[in-house]
């Protein structure tokens, strides 16, 4: 019974891989990607043009929410997608009675990270599931990041005061291209350093892989740009970290 005991865990170890702490790696997925509509007295005290959130009228596409959840089958969380039909919510908005009401109806994964998605398309935006994941996922954790280092409008600034990043931002992102990766649509330096954070955050990059390409010449990185690499994957996992399992939690794009 013990030999056969030790087999199962043989074969789950090769079938499956395994972490950097040595346990099975376990690849989690896109649980639902939803929409819920305020009621025009939740939004009466709104001011100016009230604009529904990233993808409200996609998730409302059955094909839409099977193509997207394609993209999120090698993360290593759950994750609850709610557009709504207002993107200017504030974190106390989502307290509201019908919403929580709502949201427990729906039966989503207690450990799932349940995101509110807080901000509007610009107009012209993609709307392909590439780009919504893009803006969701990438430009949320970005803008975080760039805001902690004291950037608050975006990644322009960051490069411009400190040309090595955008020479660091095209050799990742080319890295992206030649991987074929999901999110690898951008084409300017400072967009495409939010393809960069949803890469890594929908693990289709880890930073141990990007360490290897470094050290076979696949990727040119010179110290500062691969301990800068370095942070952001940190950043990463400290954001993923932050949102709350099984409570709703509003984020912004931009």
């Amino acid at each position: 019974m013990m030999m056969k005991s030790l087999f199962e865990s043989w074969r789950r170890y090769i079938n499956e891989g395994v972490d950097s702490r040595g346990l099975p790696i376990v690849n989690r997925a896109l649980h639902s990607f939803d929409a819920f509509d305020f009621s025009p007295q939740d939004l009466a005290s709104r001011r100016g043009e009230i604009k529904s959130s990233i993808a409200y009228q996609q998730s409302q596409d059955p094909t839409f929410v099977l193509d997207i959840k394609e993209i999120f089958s090698k993360t290593a969380d759950d994750w609850v997608f709610i557009a709504v039909n207002s993107a200017e919510l504030e974190p106390e908005d989502i307290e509201n009675t019908a919403f929580r009401e709502w949201v427990a109806s729906k039966g989503y994964p207690e450990n799932a990270k349940i995101v509110v998605i807080g901000s509007s398309p610009y107009p012209g935006d993609f709307s392909s599931t590439e780009w919504i994941a893009h803006d969701i996922i990438g430009h949320s954790a970005g803008r975080a990041f760039l805001e902690s280092l004291g950037y608050p409008r975006g990644a322009g600034k960051w490069i411009e005061d400190n040309p090595w990043v955008g020479r660091m931002i095209l050799k990742v992102h080319g890295y992206l291209v030649r991987k074929n990766v999901a999110i690898k649509k951008a084409d300017m330096q400072f967009d495409m350093i939010y393809d960069i954070f949803a890469s890594i955050i929908l693990n289709d990059i880890t930073w141990d892989e990007i360490k290897r390409a470094i050290v076979q010449g696949q990727i040119g990185l010179v110290a500062v740009e691969a301990d800068t690499m370095e942070q952001i994957f940190n950043f990463c996992n400290e954001w993923v970290a932050q949102i709350p399992a099984g409570e709703p939690t509003v984020i912004r794009s931009w």
